[in-house]
């Protein structure tokens, strides 16, 4: 288990409601979300360590596109489940206006990969089938070379 998946390191999306407890993260600001975006926060996390699988919408099985479409449903935002679509159902933000909730996309002029940003500079995407549904930093090298934009879920 990677200890970025542990519960305490997610940010506090809840606003004022956050009820004051620490994020017990790396001691920076914790980011503010709507509530309807916490709650999709919280769902996506909530199925780190599930398997990916082609085509899996949840609650047990996801694909990157899947698990988005899922987590923004759990708070009552509809998104269709593939990545393309989503692209265009997201406002275009920049990275510095990330917020928990947005969306990173990924492999240059598409949208070929979608996770969720959860803040912290970190994302959580149903990676592959041989890594499920992780934590990663926005940083990672490997992400980082292939972005394509962020987008933000109006609904």
């Amino acid at each position: 288990n990677d200890a970025r998946h542990s519960p305490n390191k997610r940010p506090s999306s809840g606003g004022s409601s956050n009820g004051g407890g620490s994020s017990g993260g790396s001691g920076a600001p914790a980011p503010v979300g709507s509530g309807r975006a916490s709650d999709a926060v919280d769902a996506a996390l909530g199925v780190v360590g599930h398997a990916y699988v082609a085509g899996g919408r949840g609650p047990q099985v996801f694909d990157c596109s899947g698990l988005t479409a899922w987590a923004w449903g759990r708070a009552g935002v509809s998104l269709v489940p593939y990545s393309f679509t989503q692209w265009d159902q997201t406002r275009r933000v920049s990275r510095e206006a990330l917020r928990p909730g947005d969306l990173v996309f990924f492999f240059e002029l598409g949208a070929h990969h979608v996770g969720m940003y959860i803040g912290g500079g970190e994302m959580v995407h149903a990676a592959s089938p041989s890594r499920g549904v992780i934590v990663t930093s926005l940083d990672d090298s490997w992400y980082a070379a292939r972005l394509s934009g962020y987008g933000r879920v109006v609904g």
